[in-house]
């Protein structure tokens, strides 16, 4: 809003991610999803102009504030359940991932395995650091 798209700004990578296939924010756009829906104006815009170096500590809903109630307000969280109930990725050793979506301590984001301008990778040692040992089941089926 009032400024030109410049290759070279800092924002340049996560407007060309929205062109690209293989990434999340592709898959928003395609379905009309705006950056401002999930982003502030004001974070946005001092990201752009580089006012400050700071800018993604501002509040706002920049990347790192992003909260999971923000992707549940379009995702419904029992729909992700039942669109991975399923999951076979080994990793999961069988667990479905979406199980967790609901949990009342807030540590758990979806960027923590969704990324939205950048290829997705599941990090498996980000679950194994609550889940240790590398087992994917509540605390009450061991302790």
């Amino acid at each position: 809003e009032g400024v030109e798209y410049d290759p070279d700004n800092i924002m340049a990578a996560y407007v060309e991610s929205l062109s690209e296939s293989s990434l999340t924010a592709y898959a928003h756009a395609q379905d009309e999803v705006t950056c401002l829906d999930c982003h502030d104006i004001t974070v946005l815009r001092q990201l752009y102009l580089q006012l400050d170096p700071d800018a993604n500590e501002l509040e706002g809903r920049n990347m790192s504030k992003l909260s999971k109630d923000l992707c549940l307000s379009c995702h419904e969280s029992s729909e992700l359940i039942e669109l991975t109930k399923d999951s076979n990725l080994p990793e999961f050793k069988g667990i479905n991932p979406h199980i967790h979506v609901a949990d009342e301590d807030k540590l758990l984001r979806c960027s923590s395995c969704h990324k939205m301008h950048k290829e997705e990778s599941i990090n498996i040692n980000y679950c194994y650091s609550c889940h240790h040992a590398g087992v994917l089941v509540s605390c009450s089926e061991c302790h």
